[in-house]
């Protein structure tokens, strides 16, 4: 986990290791009021987030609107596996250990959408060559 003493509005990248063969695990977070989990990959925010397990673990992201303990726990769909107790502070208070980097999105990111992007960064450098070499021709007639 980043920090277990985050301030509000401040995300925490939650991560539960040896889930063994699960394949799909559930986060959830109490109070259900003030606090939400994300899962960027899939979309999705509120006080319970399903996700895929990935070599042994699973993460999600918990973010508080509201300073106060919440707990986040993690279950197979009907056994708790484990929980993490959170202490968040209002903003400003001082509290909240921050690295400066920036934030994880809390799932993994499937190799084709990898791609899609190099693709898409590949296209748009050859768009900008075509265009030069078009003025570059223009010009020398």
């Amino acid at each position: 986990m980043s920090d277990t003493t985050p301030v509000v509005g401040q995300p925490v990248t939650i991560t539960f290791g040896e889930l063994g063969d699960l394949e799909s695990v559930f986060f959830s977070v109490s109070p259900s009021t003030g606090a939400t989990l994300a899962s960027i990959v899939l979309a999705s925010a509120g006080t319970s987030v399903e996700k895929p397990v990935v070599d042994g673990s699973a993460t999600a992201t918990f973010t508080a609107q509201t300073s106060g303990t919440y707990v986040v726990s993690i279950s197979d769909g009907e056994t708790v596996i484990g929980s993490v107790t959170l202490d968040v502070a209002p903003a400003g208070s001082g509290a909240g250990g921050s690295s400066g980097d920036l934030p994880a999105t809390g799932g993994a990111v499937p190799g084709a959408f990898v791609w899609l992007g190099v693709g898409a960064v590949g296209l748009g450098a050859i768009a900008v060559a075509a265009a030069v070499a078009r003025r570059r021709a223009a010009g020398t007639r």
